[in-house]
């Protein structure tokens, strides 16, 4: 054995280098993905460069006797695989001769590798090297070199953009890049070499695709979260680096809690908080199991991605801020590509200042001639450059397939290896689309070959090696002979662990599906749905959507309707709530083709897409009410048991309420308190005497506190925190019933309760917005404050906009009442500003009081009657029957038209003595009192005292505690003013 066999060194060839002791092989510094026997052929060449190496040397070293293969199969296999990867041929070898009988020659130049300089590392949480940015520093535009890449030609301008936001990233100024254009005209390749560009400075790389075919919601991110979470190397080292966010992550990997089985339950939240929720779980993942360092995010082919891909995108840009990581995104912009999602992402990336927009167009005709050159190194005819241009339009790939059909054709070369001169395109019956230059070379496969790839490409643009071969039924040895023969014919490439290839490029994909009649089409998605089935029957949940894709285009009715409708359940729990909808649809036509329509299968669907819609248009949409109200008549008409009921009748009332039609929100929640009692269960009772008090709260006080403190009591069940959260409603109902000692003991439990148990954020964020109105409707701003103050950090922290929106009222309204003015002031017209009518009309109302409020507490006349104006464009009468936020607005007018300039008396007297008998005969003395109070000014401004001392007396003289409370103290005052 030599000396370089004994003590392998680096060594270099052409654009390639091998370092045999890592058993790596790298190109223009990008690892090669090859493994196995052929790295260690090449191995063997490269130690005896010029010298022949045997075949029967090789089956010594590489196949003892005690292995028991196929040895020239597998030779002849490794050898392919090793030629696809240097892109060489046997024909015309630039680096592995083949000596027919005897063995393989490498004829190429061979040289030492100039040996680098080890960069000082430190460790991440998932145990991958990390440069030491302190002594590598990428902190600059500058300390990026554009280097030279042997076969990336061009695209300079776009380089130097791309590695200027890489550096502004790595600095800790994130970015967003978009890069589009056509099928093929080097998205990917620009990718790709950032991505080594990227590496070499010790930037982490994540890569995730999407796919047309694969229908898995978040797939790109879900990609790059298995390889973090594979990167780790124990059970224990994947907790550390999972966190607080293990159980939301695994509802994008489900396998996560098979290994690590003492997940806790994902928290308790409405539709849109817990996406927020798991969105956020996902980007603090990806930011902790990198190091904190340097990140370069790819997402490509985004021309496919779901919605929910697409929200998780915008979210993350969102946090860009904070994060040194560049977000890379490719996409196709042929109008039939760009999608109504995704041209809203690229319109709202284009506003933002941290975003970079590329279009890519073709190369032009002198990097063409570049791109020719990186063929053979030989300069090509300026005729020759001419023919290619002017049927390419400069697109690389097509450039590439172009090139690579004439040179099997043998009419590339002239008899001195040249590219010929004389080169006539139009005379040589050459495919005028890349389209049909990839199908003549798809011709020349084998048959079995073909088939195998028809196969493939309908599983999608990446498939695992053990899904082929069971969709194919074929045996793993031809199998793989067949993939060699389309991996050396440069279409497709395997993966390091050759347990899963891709194709090449998606066109050639797409040009082997558009060789497929409909029904061999047909019975591919049946076969590899049928396979799926079978070798991932304990893994099924993780495989609903692609079962649910294969089967819909298949002939099986039956399993694609079950499918659609587990997908859809799936995709619920991950909060794609587009696609859940989508997945359901679905399962309801298909439900719809069936001889035999299933009743009881279209409530479960009905009843997930008032669920979902209820997520993707607002609480009270009018879509996601028409739902539960098929559920309700389905139920009835299925005999459908008492769970099932109750669900539909929670939704309704949910969505009833929300919409302001409160007596048919209270007759839903009344059957539910039915169906509790009769079925014993205290969790179900629970929630539906809830759900009756809190539908009573704000019109019937008197008639709601039974039913809460029932809920409260050991008759019901409540969760820890929805209790702490009921508290602070019955302390509500105890303030409007005039109660205000008892009302104060309520909530200060439910504050302790907040102080000290574990709340789920969404519940925490909720009992301290009502918190915050409890005490500003006391008058006591400061605690007001406070309360306002905490749930505005929880709201914006998890991205709890309905409360957000009701925090920001809320802390305008305690501004104003403990005297700070202008901040008041600033606050509640920005709050004005940004009120969004995608609230509820409950929760537009709320909100828009408080602000009315705070404009009377700040004296601001005019912004206060545009708030009544607001209040009174919603002209909410419910059912028939006025609420108390409807008379909200009367109330405020009321306070603000006697400061008018000139001042309204009479309409505010009207105003008052309406509201006035409104809360009284709702039993809300406290409101009662307050409105009485400014009817007391009205009357004594207008000279009549002892009518306003008489009326407000009455009222003052019913209440028994809280007289030291701001409004009961003012009452008093006003009431010795008056009797002076």
């Amino acid at each position: 054995m030599s000396s370089s066999e004994s003590s392998p060194i680096r060594v270099r060839f052409g654009a390639f280098e091998l370092d045999p002791s890592a058993g790596e092989l790298r190109k223009s510094g990008v690892k090669i993905k090859l493994q196995g026997q052929p790295i260690e052929i090449l191995a063997l060449l490269l130690a005896r460069p010029g010298t022949v190496v045997t075949r029967q040397e090789l089956q010594r070293k590489l196949w003892p006797d005690n292995t028991f293969v196929d040895f020239e199969n597998s030779l002849n296999a490794a050898v392919r695989r090793l030629r696809a990867a240097l892109d060489d041929s046997p024909e015309n070898p630039r680096f592995v001769e083949t000596l027919a009988r005897r063995g393989y020659r490498f004829v190429a130049a061979v040289h030492p590798a100039e040996p680098t300089q080890a960069k000082p590392v430190v460790q991440s949480l998932t145990g991958l090297p990390i440069a030491n940015f302190s002594t590598s520093p990428i902190t600059q535009r500058t300390s990026f070199a554009l280097r030279p890449h042997p076969s990336f030609v061009g695209r300079a301008t776009e380089w130097s953009e791309l590695c200027g936001a890489l550096a502004e990233a790595a600095s800790g100024r994130g970015r967003l890049c978009l890069i589009s254009g056509e099928p093929g005209i080097g998205k990917t390749r620009l990718c790709t070499e950032l991505a080594a560009e990227a590496q070499a400075r010790g930037v982490a790389v994540l890569i995730g695709r999407c796919a047309e075919q694969e229908a898995i919601t978040y797939l790109p991110f879900v990609e790059i979260l298995e390889s973090l979470v594979a990167s780790a190397a124990s059970p224990e080292l994947l907790r550390t680096i999972v966190g607080d966010e293990g159980p939301e992550l695994a509802l994008l990997l489900p396998r996560l809690r098979r290994v690590l089985t003492d997940l806790p339950p994902t928290l308790e939240l409405s539709p849109l908080q817990a996406r927020r929720n798991l969105f956020n779980a996902v980007v603090d993942f990806i930011t902790r199991a990198t190091g904190r360092r340097a990140t370069l995010l790819i997402l490509e082919d985004l021309h496919w991605a779901d919605e929910s891909t697409l929200s998780l995108l915008e979210h993350l840009v969102r946090r860009l801020t904070d994060l040194p990581a560049l977000v890379l995104g490719t996409y196709r912009d042929a109008e039939s590509d760009v999608t109504g999602a995704l041209l809203k992402t690229v319109e709202e990336s284009i506003r933002s200042r941290r975003n970079t927009s590329i279009r890519l167009q073709g190369l032009p005709r002198e990097e063409v001639a570049l791109l020719l050159k990186a063929v053979n190194g030989k300069d090509a005819p300026l005729s020759f450059v001419n023919e290619i241009y002017a049927e390419t339009s400069g697109n690389p790939f097509f450039v590439e397939e172009l090139i690579r059909y004439l040179e099997e054709e043998n009419r590339l070369y002239d008899s001195d290896k040249n590219f010929r001169a004389d080169l006539k395109i139009g005379e040589l019956e050459v495919p005028h689309s890349v389209r049909l230059v990839v199908g003549r070379r798809l011709a020349r496969l084998d048959a079995m070959t073909r088939k195998t790839l028809e196969t493939a490409a309908t599983i999608g643009r990446s498939f695992p090696f053990d899904l082929l071969e069971a969709a194919a039924a074929a045996a793993p040895d031809y199998l793989h002979d067949w993939l060699d023969e389309a991996e050396h014919a440069a279409l497709v490439a395997s993966s390091e662990s050759e347990a899963r290839f891709e194709f090449s490029h998606e066109l050639i994909r797409q040009v082997v599906l558009s060789g497929l009649s409909t029904g061999r089409r047909q019975r591919l998605h049946l076969d590899i749905a049928n396979a799926i089935e079978c070798i991932y029957s304990d893994t099924l949940e993780d495989h609903y959507s692609e079962l649910a894709h294969h089967f819909a285009r298949s002939a099986n009715r039956e399993k694609a309707f079950e499918y659609a409708r587990l997908a859809g359940k799936t995709a619920l729990k991950r909060c794609a709530y587009e696609e859940a909808f989508a997945h359901m649809r679905a399962a309801l036509e298909l439900l719809g083709q069936q001889r035999s329509k299933r009743p009881r299968d279209e409530l479960d669907i009905q009843l997930v897409l008032g669920e979902v819609l209820g997520a993707i248009k607002g609480r009270g949409a009018l879509e996601a009410g028409d739902a539960y109200s098929r559920a309700r008549d389905l139920c009835k008409v299925t005999s459908a048991p008492a769970t099932k009921v109750f669900e539909a009748l929670e939704g309704a009332a949910r969505n009833l309420f929300e919409q302001g039609r409160r007596p048919f929100a209270l007759n839903a929640a009344e059957e539910m308190l039915t169906i509790a009692e009769r079925s014993g269960d205290p969790a179900l009772r629970g929630r539906a005497l809830l759900r009756v008090g809190y539908t009573l709260m704000d019109g019937e006080p008197a008639k709601a506190r039974p039913y809460l403190e029932r809920a409260l009591s050991s008759e019901a069940s409540l969760p820890r925190s929805l209790s702490a959260v009921t508290l602070t409603h019955v302390a509500i109902c105890l303030q409007r019933l005039g109660y205000l000692d008892k009302a104060l003991r309520a909530m200060r439990q439910a504050e302790q309760a907040f102080a000290y148990d574990r709340i789920e954020p969404w519940r925490l964020a909720m009992g301290h917005g009502n918190a915050a109105a409890f005490y500003a409707e006391l008058g006591d701003g400061a605690a007001s404050l406070g309360h306002a103050d905490s749930c505005e950090s929880v709201a914006d922290r998890y991205g709890f906009a309905e409360i957000a929106s009701g925090a920001h009222s809320a802390r305008a309204r305690a501004l104003a009442l403990i005297g700070r003015r202008e901040e008041a002031l600033s606050l509640l017209r920005a709050c004005a500003r940004n009120h969004t009518s995608k609230l509820s009309p409950v929760q537009r109302i709320r909100d828009l009081f408080a602000l009315g409020d705070a404009c009377v507490e700040a004296e601001l006349v005019e912004d206060g009657l545009g708030v009544v104006k607001a209040l009174e464009s919603i002209a909410i009468v419910r059912g028939g029957k006025e609420t108390r936020d409807s008379r909200l607005a009367d109330w405020l007018k009321g306070r603000l038209l006697p400061s008018c300039n000139p001042p309204d008396l009479g309409t505010a007297e009207n105003c008052l003595r309406r509201v006035i008998e409104r809360f009284r005969l709702t039993g809300d003395r406290f409101m009662e009192l307050r409105c009485a109070a400014d009817l007391a000014l009205v009357l004594r401004d207008t000279g009549r005292r002892e009518e306003a001392r008489s009326m407000l007396a009455e009222i003052y003289g019913w209440f028994t505690e809280g007289l030291d409370t701001r409004y009961l103290k003012d009452a008093k005052s006003l009431l010795d003013e008056l009797g002076e």
